[in-house]
C-alpha cells in the first residue's frame, strides 16, 4: 500500500449488544490505541464490538470508517465518522478486510471467523484477541498472532505491521 493513504486496521467481532465487560473494555483500548498511532479504525459499523472500538478511537480524536452491511445510515453507531452504505450484507466482510492493513479479531461468530479466514487467505496478519485458538495448518508466514489480552502485546503487534 503506498504511504500518501492512511493506514487502515480492522476490527472484527460480535455485533451483539451485550458483550463481556473484559471484552467492551479490551475493544475500546485497542480503539484508542489505533488512534494514538495515526491510524484509522475500520469495522461493521454497527454495535457491540466495533462500538466500543469506534467509541475508544473517537474518544482518542481518531478516524472511524464503518462499512455497513445494508442500505440505512441509520445502523451505523454513533461514532462512525464515515459511514459505507453496501446493500450487500455479508459479503461486505472482504471489503473490511482488502482494506485493512491488519485485523484485530475479537469474540465473535461466523462472520468473524469468515473475516478471520479472508485475512489469511489474502495474507493479511490478524492479531487474535478473541482467543480463536486457530492454527494456521498451511503455515503461511506468521500471519495468525495471539497476544490474548495483553494490551501491550497488541502494541507491539500494531507497531509492526503498520509502521
Amino acid at each position: 500500500m503506498e504511504e500518501r493513504y492512511r493506514t487502515l486496521v480492522g476490527v472484527m467481532g460480535s455485533g451483539a449488544t451485550e458483550q463481556p465487560p473484559a471484552v467492551e473494555q479490551l475493544a475500546f483500548e485497542v480503539g484508542r490505541m489505533i488512534a494514538a498511532r495515526g491510524l484509522v479504525l475500520l469495522t461493521g459499523g454497527r454495535g457491540g464490538v466495533m462500538y466500543h472500538a469506534s467509541r475508544g478511537a473517537r474518544e482518542a480524536g481518531g478516524l472511524v470508517v464503518g462499512v455497513l452491511p445494508g442500505r440505512d445510515l441509520t445502523d451505523a453507531n454513533p461514532f462512525v465518522d464515515i459511514p459505507i452504505i453496501t446493500g450487500i450484507a455479508d459479503a461486505r466482510n472482504l471489503i473490511n478486510i482488502l482494506s485493512s492493513r491488519v485485523i484485530v479479531a475479537f469474540p465473535g461468530g461466523g462472520g468473524t471467523l469468515s473475516e478471520i479466514g479472508m485475512a489469511l487467505k489474502n495474507d493479511i496478519p490478524v492479531i487474535d484477541c478473541g482467543g480463536w485458538g486457530l492454527r494456521n495448518s498451511l503455515q503461511q508466514l506468521d500471519q495468525l498472532l495471539h497476544p490474548a489480552v495483553d494490551l501491550s502485546a497488541v502494541e507491539k503487534l500494531l507497531d509492526r505491521f503498520c509502521r
